[in-house]
């Protein structure tokens, strides 16, 4: 049977599908001859040509469903449900980032053109998936992309296995665990502490696990790279270790590969019979003895190489004797002879091999011999006649190869050896050794010489004899205030400048004093003391050319230091605030009741560029209502004569309540001032008054102006 249409007309309902689609076929035929038609989107649906997501995958957890069900529908060449398509319609995975695969039903019929995928779920985590929807006769359809994120954490497992290892090295790779979901995907979020041991192993004496065995993991991944293996006692090699991870949180603990530990060759060397105390220049004993060893602390006994001992740690500047270079016999080299000949305490050796790491052995002490003679240790130094001889003279008696007889207790006498200007020498100068050494402290010589020299003798010990010295005069003692400060303005430089002078013991000018001389203000609350406040002294004087202060005050003092040097302290002195050049209201309006005196009363202060009270104004300070909400007026005394630069106002207030009032301060040649915001409350009202009074008017007449009563 023939059908014909218009063109752009529906299908006949009553056709089968097959005319229907003989039909369509038909009208695409003629279609293709009107290139100017447009589609037919009015009538009913077309035959298949498409399919589409129209529920697109979502993002789920690794095997769960993915939700809502997704739904792939086909579509005519105009974009419209094909309702009528009732065929198989398959989802696959398109794009895979994780390696996943895809669960549940994966292929539908569709129900009035629509395909509904209820179950779907894959397995690993990733961002990017894709599905991908075919069916027969139709073009694959591309779904958006989505993720899939790991399920909660449920176990652990090693992500990079420990591999072989030389006993003592850190296992690389380092050793890393992640924390995994059901499903084994990595879960990101997890940061729990993961811990590991080792659990197994085959080595005759046992391992120990080393380095950081418990970390934080970051984006659910735990990384171990510190681990070493040691190997325990004699034993060169260890075979089937495993490793155990675990956490506090419960999660399933994973056990690793097997792997293997062997011991290294030589790396180092160790002192395994330490040098020990002894007598200068004497053989230590017993014999020092250093071993070869590897990473992990065993004795290579296969180590024969040369072994070398030096002195490490020298603190008295020792020189080391004996046999210093011997063979290894199976991994120990053995020192019998050796010996060191200045005293100390705190030596050490340092051995070394060619290819080997140096070893350090402790500290020893070296002790000194019998006292054999004197030694000035601290020479007496140039010194002001009568003064201390400073630093103390110091007298050592020493063995026979130079060290410090620490043993020596015997008192040492001190006496003038060479006086060139017939001094006498003051002090104590006979002293009991402490540990070998005489000190003296307050020696001291009266007479003015170049080129004395001080004599050292002890019983039993040979004498000693000092360096020459010299005895002067004018060593500075103290400080004193040549020039004192003057009362000055605040702000101004204090002139005449400041002085300070060095004195010595006679009160003479130490005119060699060339040290920095300090001064510092005291008395005041804040009060700075600016300018240059530390001058280093010209010919013993230290002179101060800016000081200046910043607040006014009486009785002020200045204080002056240097290293070593008596203090100074000045005379008192004032310093005067500046001209006035602001006003400020120091003691603000408050809230008050109208026509009700202001209390406490407002007070406006004159002051310098400084801060400072300006005492010398004595001008008058006028006070006006600056902001008038209410239309008040000021009454009492508003232009007071300031005292000692303060007005106070004790009689002020103002007739209408209102919020907000201000008040201005002025005064001849000042700049205004407005008082802090305050408010007028209404009074308590106790008798009325005419505010309009009535006018004389003639009988029967109205009253103009009306008459008016205020409260």
């Amino acid at each position: 049977m023939a059908v014909v249409r218009a063109l752009g007309a529906p299908l006949p309902l009553h056709l089968t599908r097959p005319a229907r689609l003989a039909a369509a076929a038909g009208l695409v035929v003629l279609s293709s001859l009107i290139s100017t038609c447009s589609a037919d989107t009015t009538g009913p649906p077309g035959p298949p040509t498409q399919l589409a997501f129209v529920i697109q995958p979502a993002a789920a957890t690794a095997g769960a469903t993915l939700a809502p069900a997704v739904q792939v529908e086909a579509r005519d060449a105009v974009g419209r449900t094909a309702t009528d398509f009732v065929g198989a319609v398959t989802v696959t995975i398109g794009t895979n980032p994780g390696g996943g695969t895809l669960s549940g039903t994966t292929t539908v019929t569709a129900v009035a053109g629509v395909a509904s995928f209820s179950t779907l779920s894959i397995d690993k985590s990733g961002t990017g998936y894709t599905l991908a929807a075919v069916a027969l006769g139709l073009p694959e359809a591309p779904s958006a992309a989505f993720a899939i994120t790991a399920g909660a954490p449920a176990q652990l497992a090693f992500a990079v296995q420990p591999r072989a290892t030389e006993a003592g090295a850190a296992i690389a790779p380092a050793v890393q665990v992640a924390a995994q979901d059901a499903l084994g995907n990595t879960v990101p979020g997890f940061t729990g502490n993961v811990t590991v041991v080792i659990t197994s192993g085959t080595g005759t004496g046992g391992a120990t696990l080393s380095g950081v065995t418990a970390v934080n993991a970051v984006a659910g991944v735990a990384t171990f790279s510190t681990l070493t293996i040691d190997l325990i006692g004699t034993q060169s090699t260890g075979t089937g270790y495993t490793l155990s991870a675990a956490t506090a949180t419960g999660l399933a603990a994973a056990t690793s590969d097997p792997f293997d530990v062997t011991s290294g060759s030589a790396s180092r060397l160790v002192f395994t019979v330490q040098p020990s105390g002894t007598g200068a220049g004497a053989h230590i004993a017993p014999p020092v003895q250093v071993t070869a060893r590897d990473a992990s602390g065993n004795t290579v006994s296969g180590f024969t190489g040369i072994v070398t001992v030096a002195i490490g740690t020298n603190p008295a500047g020792g020189t080391l004797s004996g046999t210093t270079t011997v063979p290894a016999v199976n991994g120990v080299a053995t020192f019998s002879t050796l010996s060191v000949d200045h005293a100390g305490g705190g030596y050490t050796l340092l051995a070394t091999a060619n290819g080997l790491t140096s070893g350090a052995s402790s500290g020893f002490a070296i002790a000194a011999g019998p006292a054999a003679r004197l030694e000035f240790t601290a020479q007496p130094g140039t010194t002001t006649a009568g003064a201390a001889i400073t630093p103390a003279v110091q007298v050592m008696a020493r063995d026979a190869l130079g060290n410090t007889a620490t043993g020596f207790n015997g008192n040492v006498t001190v006496a003038i050896a060479t006086n060139p200007a017939s001094g006498t020498l003051a002090g104590t100068r006979t002293v009991a050794a402490i540990a070998g050494v005489a000190t003296f402290p307050g020696l001291s010589i009266d007479q003015v010489g170049s080129g004395y020299q001080l004599s050292a003798t002890a019983t039993g010990v040979v004498p000693a004899t000092s360096a020459a010295f010299d005895i002067i005069i004018s060593t500075p003692i103290q400080l004193a205030f040549t020039i004192q400060p003057a009362t000055t303005g605040a702000g101004a430089t204090i002139t005449p400048a400041v002085q300070v002078i060095a004195r010595d013991f006679s009160g003479q000018t130490a005119t060699g004093f060339t040290g920095a001389v300090t001064v510092e203000i005291t008395g005041g609350t804040g009060v700075a003391l600016l300018g240059t406040t530390t001058v280093t002294a010209v010919a013993g004087v230290a002179t101060f050319s800016d000081l200046h202060v910043d607040k006014s005050g009486t009785g002020y003092e200045l204080t002056a230091t240097a290293a070593g040097l008596t203090t100074a302290t000045s005379a008192s002195f004032d310093v005067t605030a500046g001209a006035a050049t602001q006003l400020v209201v120091t003691v603000q309006p408050s809230t008050a009741t109208a026509r009700a005196t202001i209390t406490p009363q407002v007070e406006v202060t004159a002051r310098d560029a400084l801060g400072n009270t300006a005492e010398g104004f004595t001008g008058n300070v006028t006070v006006a209502i600056g902001t008038n909400p209410a239309g008040g007026t000021l009454s009492g005394t508003t232009t007071l004569a300031a005292v000692a630069g303060v007005a106070s106002f004790a009689t002020l207030s103002i007739d209408q309540a209102g919020n907000g009032y201000t008040l201005t301060a002025t005064a001849g040649g000042l700049p205004p001032v407005t008082s802090t915001p305050f408010n007028i409350a209404p009074g308590v009202v106790t008798h009325l008054l005419f505010a309009v009074q009535p006018s004389t008017t003639p009988t029967g007449t109205r009253i103009a102006p009306a008459v008016q009563v205020s409260p």
